[in-house]
């Protein structure tokens, strides 16, 4: 990769024939690191 450039981050996990997650982060790559520039909050929501 290389400074500049805008990417995706997007592991999932999947259970077979129940259901999936993924979540999504989009970094902006710099020369020596990256920044994280998803605002999102990854807080655990349990809906029954």
């Amino acid at each position: 990769m290389k400074a500049g450039m805008v990417v995706t981050v997007e592991p999932g996990l999947y259970y077979p024939g129940r259901w999936g997650i993924r979540i999504e982060d989009t970094v902006f790559v710099k020369k020596n690191s990256c920044e994280k520039i998803t605002k999102m909050n990854k807080k655990l929501i349990v809906i029954k």
